[in-house]
């Protein structure tokens, strides 16, 4: 679920909320009252660097690809043994 921000109007607090995208939050828990919050926007983590990534992405993808292949040619061979 997303993580949305929510400030207060009248008491100026911050909220940190998880809910679905069509969900909305109007009571302050810290003031009590209905209709202050205001929804404010929030950014997604993202490294500021290639140093800070421990992976490059797609590494995954180009891992899993060379592990098929390696048991591909496996099975090739093993197929052809048999069939010698």
């Amino acid at each position: 679920m997303p993580i949305y921000i929510y400030g207060c109007e009248k008491c100026g607090c911050e909220t940190t909320v998880s809910h679905s995208m069509t969900e909305t939050m109007e009571y302050c828990d810290v003031c009590e009252t209905i209709g202050t919050l205001v929804r404010r926007p929030s950014m997604f983590f993202s490294p500021k660097n290639e140093s800070e990534q421990k992976e490059k992405p797609g590494s995954y993808v180009k891992e899993f690809i060379e592990d098929a292949k390696k048991d591909l040619n496996k099975q090739k061979e093993e197929l052809s043994i048999k069939n010698d």
